[in-house]
């Protein structure tokens, strides 16, 4: 697993340069990406323990994803 620490500005991730990403969302402590053929990555912070590490698939959307988006939740 690559961890990468806080940059103020976009850097290339080596984990993602065969995936073919072709959309990022972000939320305020989470991003999503959508790679060519449907497939969705999602990382960021975590506070929860739903995220906090890089480059998971999401396996429970059905069919195959065209768009994305992600929202902005303070709890």
């Amino acid at each position: 697993m690559e961890i990468i620490e806080d940059k103020p500005n976009p850097i290339n991730l080596e984990c993602f340069q065969k995936l073919q990403i072709c959309f990022v969302a972000y939320g305020l402590h989470h991003t999503a990406a959508l790679a060519r053929g449907g497939n969705v990555f999602i990382f960021g912070e975590g506070m929860y323990g739903q995220l906090g590490h890089i480059k998971k698939k999401v396996l429970e959307l059905p069919g195959v994803v065209t768009q994305i988006a992600c929202g902005r939740f303070e709890p």
